[in-house]
């Protein structure tokens, strides 16, 4: 699809999602109770896309379509029960994306439709107000999402109080919904996952959490098609605060993930194997705002480490729901690095400096500059689309300049509902380091825009 067809899909779709807006102020006039919402995602991009370090660099362009149908079973305001369904219609030219795009950092190549969250929730669980029972398909999402960042099917109780508020969860992946991914990965098959989240409030704001996790694989072991089978246990602990007023730091968001498991694992020499593993992942970012200043400039610090590991199967590594990006509410999704090079986060150590202005009301212009290192020399390298040529026997494997401009539309009321639209230019570099060999440095740009109503 040329960057002329993405455009014109854009003009063509966006007076059928208001005239379908127009029938949903209808029918709640009616009190039916169903809401309809509308998200479309457009980029358009040069750069090495899905191809490895080095190789060519191409145009590129991804559409995504997501309709999401609601129904209250009583008053919108405070309902017993809702029903929700959420739809992706995507196209690809190539099968790449970026964090921009919530979920996986691949789509299938061409068109594809997914069933992509169904759930019923009954609130105010056995007439308790903040205590909630889903069951479905439905999405979570942590602030970085080395803990959970994906949609699977689940049945989640979660409560909220006063100061406290958290969730445990417990679900498998059963299918893709997908019409182009016809089956799930091997290595995603009969896993199942325990979820769990408390959260306390000691200021207005500030909190401290921890989080839990167990991943149990149920399937065959030994298997050509998946060779390591994980049963692991994660737990860690969070600090957040935002907005502090008078102090040292305007904001900080930190980070840690201890994980211990078993492994079974078929070897490339065709022995099975048994042993044991373990590792652990910190992350974290504080910042500094100058709200006095022209500009608004916030200026933050984001580190992160894991443990040493050697390779798959030891150490901490991101499994089928987590990913490296970063999901805080009322701003982009990016990644740890930004939104050119992926970390498996795995043997990784990195960081980096970001500075964000605000050149007019409503406007972003943010730049980060990190820098990435293989933990150890014996391990792998922690970023995604490596070569065979490239290893960690050097640590340094680069540097990474991330470049953003964000342009938010005043809320504007179409037919009674509020219509969102932004735009974001992105032109992302990476350095390439001694790890790379040969050191082939490369660039992508990136146009995207959000419309939602």
């Amino acid at each position: 699809m040329s960057y002329g067809r993405v455009l014109l899909t854009l003009i063509l779709v966006s007076p059928m999602l208001v005239c379908a807006q127009e029938v949903e102020l209808l029918q709640s006039e009616q009190g039916s109770g169903l809401g309809l919402h509308h998200k479309l995602t457009a980029q358009v991009g040069y750069g090495p896309g899905v191809n490895p370090i080095g190789g060519d660099e191409t145009d590129f362009s991804v559409l995504r379509y997501a309709p999401a149908l609601s129904w209250f079973g009583s008053d919108q305001t405070w309902p017993e029960w809702e029903v929700y369904s959420r739809i992706w219609l995507s196209y690809s030219s190539n099968g790449a994306s970026n964090p921009v795009f919530e979920g996986e950092q691949s789509t299938p190549e061409g068109e594809s439709a997914e069933w992509r969250d169904f759930y019923v929730r009954r609130n105010r669980l056995f007439g308790q107000q903040g205590l909630t029972l889903t069951l479905g398909r439905q999405r979570f999402s942590s602030e970085l999402g080395l803990w959970w960042d994906t949609s699977i099917e689940s049945m989640n109780l979660s409560w909220q109080g006063e100061k406290g508020q958290g969730f445990v969860a417990f679900g498998s992946r059963f299918d893709t919904y997908n019409t182009e991914l016809k089956e799930l990965d091997p290595r995603e098959e009969s896993i199942v996952y325990l979820l769990s989240e408390y959260a306390y409030e000691f200021s207005a704001l500030q909190k401290v959490g921890v989080r839990f996790m167990v991943e149990n694989d149920e399937s065959d072991p030994w298997q050509e098609d998946d060779r390591f089978d994980i049963d692991a246990y994660r737990a860690g602990l969070f600090l957040s605060g935002r907005d502090l007023l008078n102090s040292v730091i305007s904001d900080y968001h930190l980070e840690f993930v201890g994980l211990a498991g078993d492994v079974s694992e078929l070897a490339p020499s065709g022995d099975n194997e048994n042993y044991d593993m373990n590792g652990w992942a910190f992350a974290g970012e504080v910042g500094k705002d100058f709200r006095t200043v022209a500009w608004s400039p916030r200026v933050a610090f984001r580190v992160g480490a894991t443990d040493k590991s050697t390779g798959e199967g030891d150490g901490f590594y991101l499994n089928a729901i987590q990913t490296d990006r970063i999901n805080v509410e009322g701003t982009y999704s990016s990644a740890m690095t930004g939104s050119f090079v992926a970390l498996t986060m795995s043997n990784a150590l990195f960081y980096g400096v970001r500075l964000e202005l605000e050149p007019r009301v409503r406007q972003r212009l943010d730049v980060m500059v990190s820098d990435v290192y293989c933990h150890s020399r014996d391990g792998q390298l922690p970023i995604t689309r490596t070569r065979t040529t490239d290893s960690c026997d050097e640590r340094s494997v680069g540097q990474m300049v991330d470049l953003n401009y964000v342009w938010d539309m005043y809320p504007t009321v179409v037919s009674a509902r509020r219509l969102d639209w932004r735009v974001m230019f992105n032109l992302g570099y990476f350095n390439a380091g001694s790890a790379i060999k040969p050191r082939d440095s490369e660039g992508q740009v990136l146009l995207s825009t959000e419309i939602s109503f």
